[in-house]
């Protein structure tokens, strides 16, 4: 292997780091985090005008709804920050090439 070449090589090591600290900071924009938020609470506020004789019933159907809504949003933030929390990119792939060039 030559200069340039190591070179070269070191240019697109660094380039490719770069690229994933930028998709590390996240990939949801405020303005979507503002209309899922507001979405959320608009449909749940929107079954309050389904009102049933039976208020328990109507309590059970708000209350899943809202969980399912917040479970919506959980996977929302996962995906926010791909590399932290329990869903997140692992360095496997990283280590596996790392391991290829120690050779």
């Amino acid at each position: 292997m030559n200069l340039a070449e190591l070179l070269r090589q070191i240019v697109q090591v660094t380039q490719l780091r770069r690229a994933r600290l930028v998709a590390s900071q996240g990939v949801v924009p405020g303005v979507l985090w503002a209309t899922l938020v507001i979405g959320a609470f608009a449909t749940l506020a929107f079954t309050l005008f389904f009102g049933t004789p039976n208020v328990r019933a109507q309590a059970v159907m708000t209350g899943i709804l809202s969980i399912l809504l917040f479970c919506g949003l959980l996977i929302v933030v996962s995906f926010d920050h791909p590399f932290s929390g329990p869903v997140r990119v692992k360095p496997h792939a990283l280590l596996a090439i790392k391991s290829d060039f120690m050779k």
